[in-house]
């Protein structure tokens, strides 16, 4: 498998990069093959600690232990590399103004739930938000508590919010029930 990304690698240090982002880690697997490559090539490296199964849900908030469990494991492992840049928590969670109101049918397409009134969209949307947001908040807390309880050297832990600027939702967003809603620049300050 090393053979496979370390091609991959190479391609992004033949463009001058110096640090990429690695998620989808199974703390069982050892990475010192791959981490050892890339220090010795001068790549930093960003880790993600959540996975499919193991991440704050978006639709709920729900944060278990399991999720800090495989966290913690990957923190484990990582945090003895010089090259670890950065830990990240999550993966574009939060999607300002867009979960609460939608959902995906069964050919997976996006359908807004027209069954309810843009007032109760907003309420709906803006607690949801904040549910996911406090789960963010206490997964960072946690893994950063880990961090210190065990000694480890201190590494910066935040998480990837979703491509794409959007700021508060205004009179131009074309679905009337989002204006008023908070937006990724509020989400950022909060975080």
């Amino acid at each position: 498998y090393f053979d496979v990304i370390s091609q991959s690698f190479d391609q992004a240090i033949a463009l001058n990069i110096n640090c990429i982002r690695v998620y989808g880690l199974h703390p069982s697997n050892s990475h010192r093959k791959a981490m050892d490559y890339l220090k010795l090539k001068g790549v930093y490296v960003m880790v993600g600690l959540v996975d499919f199964a193991h991440a704050v849900h978006n639709k709920s908030g729900a944060y278990d232990d399991a999720t800090f469990a495989h966290a913690a494991r990957l923190v484990d492992e990582f945090q003895a590399y010089d090259n670890t840049f950065c830990f990240s928590v999550g993966n574009e969670v939060e999607y300002p103004g867009n979960q609460a109101a939608y959902f995906y049918d069964e050919n997976k397409k996006k359908v807004k739930k027209d069954q309810k009134t843009d007032a109760e969209l907003v309420e709906e949307t803006v607690k949801l938000e904040l549910d996911v947001a406090q789960a963010m908040r206490s997964f960072v807390r946690d893994v950063k508590n880990h961090i210190k309880s065990q000694g480890y050297r201190t590494i910066p832990v935040g998480m990837v919010m979703q491509d794409g600027a959007q700021a508060n939702w205004t009179n131009q967003n074309p679905d009337a029930w989002q204006r008023g809603l908070i937006g990724t620049d509020t989400i950022a300050r909060y975080y």
